[in-house]
C-alpha cells in the first residue's frame, strides 16, 4: 500500500481505491495515526514518490492562521495531484529553475 506523508514523515497509508458508484470519480481512502489531528482544509495529493513511479499521498495542511477546526473522521479531503518535480523541489525554487530554462530558449532562438 502507498505511504501517507506529511512533510516526509510517514502517517499512515492509502487503504482502499474504488470508483464511486455511477461517478468517474475515485474514492482513496486513507488510515492514519490515531493520534494525528487533521485541519479542516487540509488537501490531499497525489504525488511522485521516487524514478521509478511510486505514487504515495502527501498531506498538505492550511497555515496555522487559517485553520478553523479539525476533520471529522470518513470525511473528504481537498484532492489533488502533484508531479514528479513539483513533489521534490520547492515551489519558489522550481519557479526560478522554470524561469532560467525559459530565458534559456528565448535566447537560443533570438
Amino acid at each position: 500500500s502507498s505511504a501517507v506523508v506529511i512533510q516526509g514523515v510517514s502517517v499512515g497509508f492509502v487503504s482502499d481505491v474504488k470508483l464511486q458508484k455511477g461517478s468517474e470519480k475515485i474514492l482513496v481512502t486513507l488510515d492514519l495515526d490515531k493520534d494525528l489531528e487533521v485541519p479542516k482544509g487540509t488537501r490531499a495529493e497525489i504525488f511522485a514518490n521516487g524514478f521509478m513511479g511510486t505514487k504515495s499521498v502527501r498531506l498538505q495542511f492550511p497555515p496555522v492562521a487559517e485553520r478553523q477546526g479539525l476533520q471529522e473522521p470518513g470525511s473528504y479531503l481537498i484532492p489533488g495531484a502533484v508531479g514528479f518535480l513539483g513533489a521534490n523541489i520547492p515551489q519558489e525554487e522550481l519557479k526560478q529553475y522554470m524561469q532560467i530554462i525559459s530565458d534559456g530558449i528565448k535566447s537560443a532562438l533570438d
